[in-house]
């Protein structure tokens, strides 16, 4: 628990440095040289994906979820699912949709459609627009609280249809 805390914390502290870098770049902030920390090449550009946690998992490869769309799995579901009142083969399904492997990802992947995405796709889409709300307000140098990454959290969660998420204390310092 300690290390992944340790970890959190230096992602937080990669975000605050990112955005502070920006605002030097775009000459909102001007730092003289002999004050800054050298924490970073000169040369390294941020990009949203260097905030990104990693998620390592040695039996899920990231590449195939990530090309598993929501509206890929709907597509899939509907061609299973509408024959006349009947659902098509697995064959026929597995034909057409190459990503198919086994007959359970079309009965998974019509629950994920049922429930606007996984609670994994969920959580990103929360993070993700966090983000770009968090970025957008600090680059307008806007203050931002706890209390107010809480709600935004919460608008989201309530708009991606993910009703158990809960916007805690200890998932705000987490």
């Amino acid at each position: 628990m300690n290390t992944e805390r340790t970890f959190n914390i230096l992602v937080l502290c990669l975000l605050f440095v990112g955005v502070i870098a920006e605002r030097v770049e775009e000459g909102h902030i001007v730092a003289e040289q002999e004050e800054t920390l050298d924490l970073l090449d000169n040369d390294t550009e941020f990009k949203e994906s260097d905030w990104a946690i990693p998620f390592s998992d040695p039996q899920i490869n990231m590449t195939d979820l990530d090309a598993i769309t929501i509206d890929y799995k709907k597509k899939v579901v509907d061609y299973w699912r509408n024959k006349g009142g009947q659902q098509r083969s697995f064959k026929s399904v597995q034909h057409r949709f190459k990503k198919v492997k086994h007959r359970s990802d079309l009965n998974n992947w019509e629950v994920h459609v049922e429930n606007g995405g996984t609670r994994l796709e969920k959580l990103k889409f929360i993070a993700k627009e966090l983000f770009r709300k968090f970025k957008e307000l600090r680059m307008n140098n806007k203050c931002i609280h706890d209390y107010d990454i809480k709600r935004w959290a919460m608008k989201i969660a309530r708009q991606v249809g993910h009703d158990t998420f809960k916007a805690s204390n200890f998932w705000i310092r987490n």
